[in-house]
């Protein structure tokens, strides 16, 4: 998080709506360098955990008590303070039971919540439209009276949500059907896989803004209630090339910076917004006799499912993705326990039952997320999205750019807040607005960054609607076109404004 220091008021001038229209340069310079913030934060919260039981045959055991579990936080038991069996039947079928115990007296379930997360981007079209059409004939039978299913698609540039939430079998197939006739890129980066140089970082970038976009999707659409999957259709994402990437450490949108943090982001959003993920295997056997590639990519689909709870669909699973993640999202156990944990930290969840011969699935972190990095993956999730809600009317522009390095470009960039949108706080005798800002960018070349600054606005009388504050700030960028994303969030009320801008590529001098 970047700070901006406040400086005696009167700190900035007002700008007119005359003044404004052609979005002139700035009379006064906003902000100082920024400078990095750092802080501890402590708070309880409470951490609900989904969990599916089963025998050793796979079949759902129900009927499990409170005290048939054991739950650690890091390692240290920690007692469970809620505790409910959610026992539904098939589709149609009213919820046997919830509680917390044997005696819990029948309450309706709410449906279950689909969201399925489409990449175009990094797969082969044939293997998409293979499992896409296996989904497509599971609608009818698998999809409840009670279930919604949303479906959002992404191809390198944006996220275009082909269905919002919805219920109806036929609006469904029929965005499946636009999902099936979209284009698809895999077949470019197999043929890239066979080169060297710079585009073995451009692959490794196309599959870390992938799995980037599949995070930010969770966040475009609204979070249901209830027992919620996300369904990831994108079987390509191979860990040997998301690691040849150049900028592999350049940003990290949640928990500590290690390892591959691009695919911890997914699953730690995933568990922050309540979703297990159901991994689909697209590629299947077809990895072009490449048999060590095709275990690295289901080890990975593994291990991003089992962090969340939810299962890879491997092979022949595939053809049944809706039944299977239909039938793990209406019996499970919802378990509830409550600890003190550091803002921003991951922490080891373990869920057992204490039963011989069982076996649990749940989400294996815990990560409580700050604001700000949930802020940047809402942010970038807003630049990607092909029609985002809320406001794109901020006023904003570039400046002149300062191309005096060879390679990068430091572009400033003119943000107008309107002061009568935001909340000012009397303070001190004057009037007090505090800001969040974000600027997000992506290049043609798979690179992109989140930018956060905190900023502090005074006056000394009220504001009025008409006039605006002016803010200056500074991007370093390599010397190539980008999408920019502006976005102001009101710290004192609930303000969310943003602006999307296109930077042409600069020209040679």
């Amino acid at each position: 998080m970047r700070d901006i220091p406040t400086s005696p008021r009167p700190r900035l001038p007002a700008l007119t709506l005359a003044a404004l229209a052609g979005l002139a340069g700035p009379s006064t310079a906003a902000a100082q360098e920024p400078t990095e913030t750092f802080a501890e934060e402590i708070e309880v919260r409470v951490v609900n955990l989904e969990v599916v039981v089963t025998d050793a045959e796979g079949r759902r055991v129900p009927g499990l008590a409170a005290d048939a579990f054991a739950v650690r936080l890091d390692g240290e038991p920690v007692p469970i303070t809620h505790f409910a069996e959610i026992a539904a039947g098939p589709p149609g079928a009213e919820p046997a039971g919830e509680g917390a115990g044997p005696a819990a007296p029948t309450a309706p379930a709410p449906g279950a919540s689909f969201l399925v997360f489409i990449d175009d981007h990094t797969t082969l079209e044939r293997n998409r439209n293979f499992v896409l059409e296996w989904l497509r004939q599971e609608l009818g039978s698998a999809l409840g009276p009670r279930d919604r299913m949303a479906i959002a698609a992404y191809d390198g540039r944006e996220i275009e949500v082909l269905s919002g939430w919805s219920g109806s079998a036929e609006e469904l197939d029929a965005a499946i059907g636009r999902a099936q006739e979209r284009r698809a890129d895999g077949i470019r980066w197999v043929a890239y896989a066979r080169m060297t140089g710079f585009v073995a970082n451009w692959i490794g970038n196309a599959t870390r803004r992938s799995v980037l976009a599949a995070a930010a999707s969770l966040r475009v659409l609204p979070a249901p209630p209830g027992r919620k999957a996300l369904i990831l259709v994108a079987g390509s994402w191979d860990p040997y090339e998301l690691g040849r990437s150049d900028d592999f450490a350049s940003w990290c949108v949640t928990g500590p910076c290690e390892g591959l943090y691009a695919f911890d982001a997914l699953a730690d959003t995933a568990n922050e917004l309540g979703y297990a993920i159901y991994a689909v295997d697209v590629e299947g056997r077809d990895v072009q006799g490449d048999w060590e590639r095709e275990k690295r990519l289901q080890e990975t689909l593994a291990a991003i499912a089992d962090a969340t709870g939810g299962q890879a669909l491997l092979n022949t699973d595939r053809r049944r993705m809706l039944s299977i993640t239909a039938e793990d999202s209406r019996s499970y156990y919802s378990i509830g326990v409550t600890t003190d944990v550091e803002i921003g930290s991951r922490h080891r969840v373990e869920v057992e039952v204490l039963r011989p011969g069982l076996e649990v699935r749940s989400r294996r972190t815990f990560v409580a997320a700050s604001a700000r990095r949930s802020g940047e993956l809402e942010t970038f999730g807003l630049l990607i999205a092909a029609s985002s809600p809320g406001s794109d009317g901020l006023p904003a522009a570039f400046e002149e750019p300062d191309l005096s390095q060879r390679r990068r470009m430091r572009v400033p960039v003119s943000v107008f807040v309107p002061v009568g949108e935001i909340v000012w706080l009397e303070a001190g005798g004057g009037w007090t607005a505090r800001l969040i800002v974000q600027l997000a960018w992506v290049d043609p070349r798979e690179n992109s960054d989140v930018e956060t600054w905190e900023v502090t606005l005074e006056r000394d009388e009220p504001a009025v609607a008409g006039l605006f504050e002016h803010l200056e700030f500074e991007l370093e960028l390599p010397r190539r076109r980008h999408s920019v994303l502006v976005r102001i969030l009101d710290r004192n009320g609930t303000a969310d404004l943003f602006r999307r801008l296109e930077l042409p590529a600069p020209r040679r001098r």
